[in-house]
């Protein structure tokens, strides 16, 4: 991982014939140093890992997002210990998941769901959890925890 955080903090071979004024290299630009980054973290490891939605509550405000840990990522949606979008607006119920095999897989299909209309992950969820439960509880069980 040490030779990830190397590449990262040097430019990206494609800026190295551009100079700026003073002489140096350019740094990349946000974007592109984010996806670099992604893809270097991606390549990196080799387990699975999750595509999720969390709402607050049915038919409500939708959050997709990826992880590797779901029982660790979903508590900490519903203990607010990461300040931000689903802090904010109290998205907290676990109502869709998915495994993939690879992060590549499953950061593809993350992407993939941002990028649908509303109604198209109302579908999805319906499909799978018409009743809109919130499948935190039945993910705890699953991974041996018990359920408080």
């Amino acid at each position: 991982m040490k030779l990830s955080f190397f590449i990262f903090l040097n430019p990206i071979p494609h800026t190295l014939s551009r100079h700026t004024r003073d002489g140096g290299y350019p740094l990349p630009r946000r974007d592109k140093l984010q996806k670099t980054i992604m893809y270097v973290i991606i390549y990196n490891m080799k387990s699975g890992g999750y595509a999720y939605i969390l709402t607050n509550k049915p038919m409500g405000t939708l959050y997709v997002g990826s992880t590797t840990d779901l029982v660790g990522r979903i508590w900490q949606h519903k203990n607010k210990t990461i300040p931000g979008f689903t802090s904010k607006y109290n998205i907290d119920k676990l109502v869709y998941y998915e495994w993939y095999d690879s992060l590549q897989e499953m950061f593809l299909r993350e992407r993939q769901l941002k990028k649908w209309y509303r109604k198209w992950k109302f579908r999805l969820i319906i499909q799978q959890n018409p009743e809109w439960k919130d499948l935190y509880s039945d993910v705890l069980i699953a991974s041996g925890y018990s359920v408080e």
